[in-house]
């Protein structure tokens, strides 16, 4: 089985949101980030009670470390999302966007472009996960392809996702 399709930039900026979302990595430094922020404006409240004692100051810095407790996460989010479209387009190749074409085959998933073709083999694949305008297929944790739902029909891209399926959960079997 085999199906066809066009990958613009807004497909690539996508695919860059999915990884994002499924980083453990961004997680992580959100993670850091909110705790910093809120152990430094914690130590701010501290030293200033102890100092000057100066109960104003200490509300409004331990008010700062609580705000920052809760908005960081949000804020951090909203800053990576921002930022996507400027990477993804500085970082784009010649081959990146244009015409793919995907083949089901016995002995993997055959993904070609321009220039370049690639086979995975099905033990490689980890997942398919579909969202509204886009499907990905994760492959062996570090790659992953997108697949634009506007430009498969949507029975074609059924039973074309329907067959990668089968054939991850019989390698998984084996």
């Amino acid at each position: 089985m085999e199906i066809t399709f066009n990958l613009e930039e807004t497909d690539a900026i996508a695919l860059a949101k999915f990884q994002m979302e499924q980083s453990n990595y961004t997680a992580e430094l959100i993670r850091k980030r909110r705790t910093w922020y809120f152990v430094a404006f914690g130590l701010l409240a501290l030293g200033s009670w102890l100092i000057n004692r100066d109960l104003v100051l200490m509300i409004c810095f331990s008010s700062t470390a609580v705000l920052f407790l809760f908005i960081t996460p949000f804020v951090s989010r909203w800053n990576v999302n921002r930022s996507i479209p400027k990477l993804v387009r500085s970082r784009l190749g010649k081959t990146a966007l244009g015409d793919k074409t995907m083949i089901v085959s016995n002995d993997g998933l055959a993904y070609r472009s321009a220039g370049s073709q690639t086979l995975m083999r099905w033990d490689l694949v980890d997942g398919v996960v579909e969202i509204d305008d886009h499907v990905f297929i994760a492959f062996d944790g570090s790659y992953t392809i997108v697949i634009p739902k506007r430009e498969v029909e949507a029975t074609t891209l059924t039973s074309f996702l329907d067959e990668i399926r089968s054939r991850v959960s019989a390698a998984d079997a084996a």
